[in-house]
């Protein structure tokens, strides 16, 4: 659905009710949609800054690695093939943590993507999920049904309730 009309088109069609543009369950879905966002930028905002923790560990940490080979290869000759096998062990050492800090980063960004395609899947099944709690209009009835106060309470119960599953599953 593009926007409101269509919305509006869509719960006439199933239901015969019309509603209006500034209708108080659209507030109710634009609501879920705000905490959906907002939880959404945070936890990628959480990412960003320990991909970039990560990522200054992982210099440091290289860093002192070429420290120490720097200064087992000023003191070689002084023990020889022990500060070769140790600056093989400790070149296997930095090329695994490099491959461990690229593993990471690809799990990070997998998990972005899929906390992205969750926020859709729910957003569409919100979406439904009210399409589908208005009610069915009376073919027998001349004049469409009007939403009374507890349908309506009902919708935004269900708004809430689901913002709150959505929040619960961004915090995971």
């Amino acid at each position: 659905m593009n926007g409101k009309r269509d919305l509006i088109a869509e719960v006439v069609r199933r239901t015969g009710i019309r509603i209006d543009e500034d209708d108080p369950a659209f507030a109710v879905a634009h609501l879920a949609d705000l905490v959906l966002q907002e939880h959404t930028e945070k936890i990628a905002a959480d990412l960003a800054e320990v991909s970039a923790q990560v990522g200054k560990d992982f210099d440091s940490l290289v860093e002192k690695i070429r420290a120490l080979q720097n200064e087992g290869a000023a003191h070689k000759d002084e023990n020889g093939a022990k500060l070769d096998g140790t600056l093989a062990s400790m070149d296997k050492i930095s090329q695994r943590l490099l491959l461990v800090a690229k593993t990471f980063e690809a799990a990070e960004s997998a998990k972005a993507a899929n906390i992205e395609r969750n926020s859709q899947a729910i957003r569409a099944s919100m979406e439904s999920a009210i399409k589908t709690a208005l009610p069915k209009p009376d073919p027998s009835s001349v004049k469409p049904a009007s939403i009374n106060s507890v349908q309506l309470i009902s919708l935004a119960l269900s708004a809430v309730a689901a913002a709150g599953v959505i929040a619960l599953l961004m915090l995971r």
